[in-house]
């Protein structure tokens, strides 16, 4: 199936890949022919992850976002997810485009910004005619829903619209990332407290001039 073919009017800003020498999974290779105004663009996005290989290609997500940052910022969410502490769904996708890299399939990223529409506004002596931002909203459900009645379900890793649950690996692999970092940072305050309260190593032990 080729369904890059229903992008064709979205830019194409790049592809996640492999980067297994850090904390994360992954990383993300920008597109040579893209400046940073156009990912650091603060308007509203659609944005889509395709999976692709020389014979196919494969819409996994339809999603959206209105981060600050632009797709810059909604991308780094995704490739720097272990960095930090995300919510499952980051977690999840994080590790779901990493084993598709390692099966060798590339994973594209594509981006549509949302529109303006201009405005007259009144005020009470006067008017001005403003820019007004769609709701990007509105944009990705329409996009999900025409996937849905071209394909007759969603895309895969729109679980939520799915009614799915990652499988139970996934599931299991979150709660034991998050169990660590709580425990991680447990330790790190009771170090903290530690020293705040006078504690020192056997080595750099000093008797306190109370009890002498």
């Amino acid at each position: 199936m080729i369904e890059n073919q229903l992008i064709s009017d979205f830019i194409y800003v790049g592809e996640f890949i492999d980067k297994e020498d850090s904390v994360n999974l992954i990383s993300f290779k920008k597109e040579e022919s893209i400046d940073n105004k156009t990912m650091s663009d603060k308007r509203g996005r659609v944005y889509i992850f395709l999976e692709e290989d020389e014979e196919s290609s494969k819409i996994l997500k339809i999603g959206k976002s209105s981060d600050k940052g632009g797709i810059k910022g909604t991308l780094n969410l995704y490739y720097a997810a272990l960095s930090g502490t995300p919510g499952p769904n980051r977690f999840y996708l994080h590790h779901l485009i990493s084993e598709k890299l390692k099966e060798g399939k590339r994973v594209k990223v594509f981006v549509r910004f949302a529109e303006s529409v201009k405005k007259v506004i009144y005020g009470l002596t006067s008017n001005m005619e403003i820019d007004i931002p769609l709701d990007v909203t509105y944009i990705e459900k329409l996009c999900v829903e025409d996937y849905l009645k071209k394909f007759g379900s969603y895309p895969i890793w729109n679980y939520q619209e799915r009614g799915e649950r990652v499988k139970a690996e996934l599931q299991e692999k979150f709660a034991n990332f998050i169990f660590n970092k709580s425990q991680n940072k447990n330790n790190k305050n009771n170090e903290d407290t530690y020293k705040i309260c006078g504690g020192e190593d056997e080595g750099n032990k000093t008797h306190s001039p109370i009890f002498e």
